[in-house]
Formats: C-alpha cells, structure tokens, sequence
C-alpha cells in the first residue's frame, strides 16, 4: 500500500542522507511491512518541493512500554 505523508523538512533531509532510517508515526493507517511511504517535505503550510519514496521493513508497535505510547509505531525505512 501507498502512503503519501508529510514531514518536515529537516526530518526528510536526514532520511534523504540515510542518517534517519525510521519514522515515528500514530499508526492511523494500518501500516505494514512492505508499505511504501511517499514522503513531501512540508512546513508552515508549504511543500519544500522535496519528496522521496522508502519502503517500510520493519514496525515496532508501541504498547505503553519502552516510552512509545498504545497506538503509535516506529516504522524501520529502506530505500
């Protein structure tokens, strides 16, 4: 499945460069291994023009536990 979201501009940088390799969202999208998520950089009501395509190969649920709240996943990104 396909996911277009927005991110900051920064945040989309990092991923761009390879030093950020998750995204931390609410899991209002039933997210799945093998997901693709189409990035725009976005900000104060702007698209920066940057946009960029990872595929999701990992996904840690959050539960409560380990500081990640019910609801929200750590999505593990590769090119």
């Amino acid at each position: 499945m396909l996911h277009e979201l927005k991110i900051k501009p920064e945040y989309l940088e990092a991923i761009i460069s390879g030093e950020k390799t998750f995204e931390i969202r609410k899991n209002d999208r039933d997210y799945r291994v093998k997901d693709t998520l189409h990035l725009f950089g976005f900000e104060d009501d702007f698209y920066s023009g940057e946009t960029y395509l990872a595929t999701v190969s990992y996904i840690f649920h959050g539960t409560g536990e380990y500081g990640l709240a019910k609801g929200y996943v750590i999505l593990g990104l590769t090119r």
